[in-house]
């Protein structure tokens, strides 16, 4: 591949940070953090309740739908903002611009007792720190969902520079790529520290040996043919 968007050579191993051209819906994940309700005229965006937005006359009144009807918890909007790139904040305008020509509300983040059950583990009692994990949730889950729509989708290629093999690879990272890049930096160390010794030679094809011309190696004990 010779499309990376980054390269470094780290303790003799090339890490090569690539776009993920295929990457995983995250709304597809078991372990959601929170369920959207979202409207787009010219974008498939997800519609976790299934809901019929003719049957409403505004967010506010699906809200209540979710309420009573898909166990929700904690509601909250999302609003979006699309330009060369679509972006989406929750329960705030702030940091979006021309939300006059391009932009509005988007949708509805919420959480459901199951969201919750499956990422926190504790009883629901909709305490003020509840309210505001929950609405952390919904920013993570946002946030994820906003990378997979734009393409901010990577993965890494180690490769052994000694003799060219691929050592590993990952795929399925959102947002930037600082974290595939760190995984990478790991592998490497994982690999160093666990590396089996390989020849530094060369095959002499004519003579059917091989040759040392690099010093000692690290399988072969003599220097020169073996």
């Amino acid at each position: 591949m010779n499309d990376a968007v980054h390269t470094e050579t780290l303790n003799g191993y090339r890490i090569e940070i690539h776009y993920d051209v295929d990457p995983s819906n995250p709304r597809d994940f078991d372990a959601l953090g929170c369920q959207l309700v979202m409207s787009h005229g010219r974008r498939a965006l997800p519609n976790d309740a299934n809901i019929d937005f003719d049957a409403f006359s505004s967010w506010y009144a699906i809200a209540e739908e979710l309420r009573a009807n898909h166990d929700a918890l904690f509601v909250i909007p999302i609003y979006g903002y699309e330009h060369t790139h679509i972006a989406f904040c929750v329960g705030t305008t702030r940091g979006l611009v021309d939300m006059q020509w391009d932009g509005g509300i988007a949708g509805l983040g919420y959480v459901t007792p199951e969201n919750w059950e499956t990422t926190q583990g504790t009883p629901w009692t909709g305490s003020e720190e509840q309210l505001l994990r929950a609405r952390e949730l919904i920013v993570s889950d946002v946030a994820d969902y906003e990378a997979y729509i734009n393409g901010w989708c990577y993965g890494y290629i180690v490769t052994d520079l000694r003799d060219g093999e691929e050592v590993d690879s990952c795929w399925d990272y959102l947002g930037n790529y600082e974290y595939a890049l760190q995984e990478a930096r790991n592998t490497v160390r994982y690999a160093v520290d666990n590396a089996e010794p390989k020849c530094n030679g060369d095959l002499d094809r004519v003579a059917g040996v091989i040759v040392h011309e690099h010093g000692a190696c690290p399988v072969h004990a003599e220097v020169g043919v073996s």
